[in-house]
Parts: structure tokens; C-alpha cells; sequence
């Protein structure tokens, strides 16, 4: 596979290392943001229902700015 891509053997295996670190560091900052906004939300009880971000979206496509 690295033959096919032009790089060498090492080369092509840094770059998969860089990208499955980058895709691990995405998915534990993406699991941090929903813990911490699942404990807001128990904290003060502020959510959005699916149809709040229906909504809210449909207005932004009609170039609308929803509250």
C-alpha cells in the first residue's frame, strides 16, 4: 500500500499512526463535551427537543436568525 501511495514503508505507517491518534483525540474530546453538557443538562434542566432543533435549522436554511 505505501508502494501504491508513492512513500515509503515507515512513512506510510506514520501517517496512519497520525490519523488514528487524531481520530482517537476527536472521539475523547467529542465524549468529554457530551459528559459535560449531559451534566448541565441534569444541573438545570435546560434542554432542546428534537423539534427545538428542527426548528431552529429549517430557519437557518431559510436564512432566517432564530432565536
Amino acid at each position: 500500500m505505501a508502494a501504491a501511495r508513492g512513500s515509503s514503508v515507515q512513512a506510510f505507517m506514520l501517517e496512519a499512526i497520525a490519523e488514528v491518534t487524531e481520530r482517537v483525540k476527536r472521539r475523547r474530546d467529542f465524549e468529554a463535551e457530551a459528559r459535560r453538557r449531559w451534566k448541565k443538562m441534569l444541573r438545570t434542566g435546560e434542554y432542546l427537543t428534537l423539534e427545538d432543533v428542527r426548528s431552529c435549522a429549517l430557519a437557518l436554511a431559510r436564512g432566517e436568525q432564530p432565536a
